[in-house]
């Protein structure tokens, strides 16, 4: 399987617009709001401008332009300290969108949407979270996203408990897919984790929440920042040590054990410090996923059951967090075992899996 051929670049053709050049000129980022000369305010963050109607990368052939008249906000599906996420219906394609809202004002969320949109703008890939545009209104930068009507993958383990080994193989090799192609794109996710996974009913999954990712310069480049959600950290990250893409597949790994056997692989008592949490992590580095768990039989239920695990599923997940010298890349770990014994041979196959198991329930 050749994941170049099958992820293709867009290929753009330019679209008649008009934007004034000014709003890329170098003022400030903390200058927030500005006026182009044409009666409407302008966000500038280096490359890339966000007015009322639209949002523009200097030099890009590609234009997104929203305007917020066209969508009807419905209900809230989440909210943060200074943001929230909206289901919303854009009324002339009838597109489902879900809107991400931050106060401009707030630098830390600003700054992380405004990465999301950067690393979302040129994407095209069928394992990322589609991005439709961005623009400004009422001192809130708003961006528009694909809506996933299944939720994200910590709803879904509240909800069913585990998720059956044939799905979860389909399941991740969506995630593998999108992992795949961010290494072709020379980025880190960071922030793999189940809320960060999102599910639809047509068995789609798809990788989200681009905030904190990183763009590496080229395809054996390392960072070292920390940052992220210490549940899902690589015992590489947490020991402030250079990372790269493999430390995304660590925390799939974890995100695996998690769907499988509805528990962290590192449960601790809530009042657990953060140096406890960080040491569970050092302390057992691979936690091996066990040959059976004893599980709910349905959500809810006081009856439990056995689960076996397959010796390909639990040899993937030795390998997802094996050592940072030998764990494997996602482009290999497409071509494991576990995915072959489910048949699980490209994206649309993936996909029928995961639909055909959600019918099921």
């Amino acid at each position: 399987m050749s994941l170049r051929l099958g992820i293709n670049r867009l290929n753009v053709e330019p679209q008649n617009h008009r934007y004034n050049e000014s709003a890329f000129s170098n003022h400030s980022i903390d200058a927030g709001f500005r006026g182009n000369g044409c009666d409407e305010d302008v966000f500038v963050l280096g490359d890339l401008a966000i007015n009322s109607s639209g949002v523009y990368l200097r030099n890009s052939p590609k234009t997104f332009r929203l305007n917020p008249k066209d969508i009807v906000e419905r209900n809230i599906i989440g909210r943060g300290a200074s943001s929230c996420v909206k289901e919303a219906i854009h009324v002339p394609s009838g597109t489902r969108l879900a809107l991400k809202i931050i106060n401009i004002y707030d630098k830390t969320k600003r700054d992380q949407l405004l990465k999301e949109i950067h690393s979302l703008y040129h994407a095209n890939c069928p394992s990322v979270v589609s991005f439709y545009g961005a623009y400004l209104k009422d001192g809130n930068i708003t961006i528009a996203l694909e809506y996933m009507d299944g939720g994200s993958l910590d709803n879904v383990i509240r909800q069913v408990g585990y998720i059956a080994e044939r799905a979860l193989a389909a399941m991740v090799f969506q995630i593998l897919w999108a992992l795949a192609y961010l290494k072709i794109e020379n980025r880190v996710h960071r922030d793999i984790k189940p809320s960060n996974i999102l599910i639809n009913s047509q068995g789609c999954v798809k990788l989200s929440d681009f905030g904190i990712s990183k763009d590496l310069k080229y395809s054996v480049a390392c960072c070292k920042t920390f940052i992220g959600t210490l549940k899902y950290m690589s015992p590489e990250r947490i020991n402030n040590a250079t990372y790269s893409y493999t430390s995304d597949i660590w925390a799939l790994g974890i995100v695996i054990y998690q769907c499988a056997t509805g528990r962290y692989p590192y449960e601790t008592p809530p009042s657990t410090s953060y140096i406890e949490r960080v040491q569970a992590v050092m302390d057992n580095p691979s936690p091996p996923l066990p040959h059976v768990v004893r599980v709910p039989q349905s959500s809810g239920s006081s009856t439990l059951k056995h689960i076996n695990f397959s010796p390909n599923m639990r040899d993937f997940v030795a390998q997802c967090v094996a050592s940072q010298e030998e764990r494997q890349p996602a482009h290999r770990l497409l071509n494991h075992p576990w995915m072959k014994q489910y048949s699980i041979n490209d994206i649309s196959a993936a996909v029928s899996t995961v639909e055909e198991w959600i019918a099921r329930r």
